[in-house]
């Protein structure tokens, strides 16, 4: 992820630290793994011992698209599979391993219903995407967005990538909300939660546009 990414995750955690604002770490797109790492890293130095590191992912590459908003690029990519077991291995190497951390396996289309379900009175400060995709942007956003507290932060790993933008930008505009973007290098950047949205929250969007998916295959 890079140093800049790597500084601003810890950045963002002790600000939520900090300021007292309640919630977890999340990250949906975890690669081999090294921000979910550093994350648990940052709250074992801080003794932080009441706050979770979620993990979401296939831990199998990316999906091919159910929409026409993405190209089948993603899916070919064999470097962006990665295993469960490896990415565990990476919390061994460095002790971080234990029951602060968790993992929901699956397509996000799919697993993070899934998450929401398992993990009761759910509530993110950090909320990290790399889903790389505007399918997987808006699953992220329609089933975390509203678990985020205000005042904390939502990383957009990949907002080089104009499905992405595209994603985040018609999210925010459909719910009648303006945001600003903060750079954290030429790819990524950031997004401070400052309130709720003043109107709800519109799942029959959502619905609509899962509706007019194609099915994806792989659900595990």
């Amino acid at each position: 992820a890079g140093l800049k990414r790597m500084n601003n995750i810890r950045d963002l955690l002790d600000d939520v630290l900090v300021n007292n604002i309640p919630g977890d770490f999340a990250e949906c797109g975890v690669w081999r793994g090294g921000s979910s790492v550093f994350a648990r890293a940052v709250f074992a130095a801080r003794r932080v011992t009441d706050r979770k590191v979620h993990l979401i992912d296939s831990f199998a590459g990316l999906p091919t698209p159910t929409t026409a908003k993405d190209v089948d690029m993603w899916s070919k990519l064999d470097y962006v599979s990665v295993g469960q077991e490896e990415v565990r291995r990476h919390f061994e190497a460095y002790s971080l391993l234990d029951e602060q951390v968790t993992w929901t396996k699956g397509f996000f289309r799919y697993s993070l219903p899934a998450f929401r379900q398992n993990v009761s009175n759910l509530k993110l400060a950090v909320l990290r995407m790399d889903g790389d995709m505007y399918e997987s942007t808006m699953d992220i956003l329609f089933n975390l967005w509203d678990t985020l507290s205000v005042g904390g932060y939502m990383i957009i790993d990949d907002w080089a990538i104009e499905a992405c933008q595209q994603a985040i930008g018609e999210f925010y505009k459909m719910h009648n909300t303006e945001f600003e973007l903060i750079r954290i290098d030429s790819i990524a950047s950031y997004i401070k939660k400052v309130a709720e949205f003043s109107v709800p929250l519109n799942r029959q969007w959502y619905i609509d546009f899962n509706d007019s998916r194609a099915v994806e295959g792989n659900k595990d």
